[in-house]
């Protein structure tokens, strides 16, 4: 926690996304292939360090695959238009945006995929 540094490896998740205090946008990992799948599987650890006010945003695929009546897709571009506009807000309050967005998206359509995302803001 002192240092910021966190060392993640990708399984078959979707993108980790980074947010900087400045309002740039990064995904800093590669996928993988999905954990548990392939007996001799590759897994690469990735090491970076958060800076002051960095928020990291970790979504499965429920999000981005979430439909709404007209077989439209969330997608990652909606997603990440979303968070490219959310420099300084709290990790509560950008949770409630990602939250509502969906929930606007999707609309009355029956959820098909759980819908787990998490936001971690780093404040040293």
């Amino acid at each position: 926690l002192r240092t910021g540094e966190m060392s993640l490896a990708a399984g078959g998740h979707e993108d980790v996304f980074v947010l900087f205090g400045d309002g740039r946008l990064d995904q800093p990992l590669p996928t993988g292939p999905a954990l548990g799948l392939l007996a001799t599987a590759p897994f690469t650890e990735h090491v970076f360090t958060l800076k002051n006010a960095t928020t990291l945003i970790l979504a499965t695929d429920g999000i981005t695959e979430a439909f709404n009546a007209d077989g439209g897709m969330y997608g990652v571009s909606r997603l990440q238009a979303l968070l490219s506009g959310a420099a300084g807000q709290t990790a509560a309050t950008l949770g409630q945006n990602i939250e509502a967005d969906i929930a606007e998206f999707v609309g009355d359509h029956p959820q098909s995929d759980d819908l787990t995302f998490l936001v971690l803001r780093y404040l040293p």
